[in-house]
């Protein structure tokens, strides 16, 4: 693998696991919102 596809994989796995963590976040927090 070239750099810089390790780099964009790097990215890639940053940029997912802020997606989960902003997801999970919302999906704990929406509940509390509508009770």
């Amino acid at each position: 693998m070239n750099k810089k596809d390790k780099n964009l994989s790097y990215k890639d796995l940053l940029y997912v696991i802020v997606v989960v963590a902003v997801g999970a976040f919302m999906i704990l927090k929406v509940p509390e919102l509508f009770r």
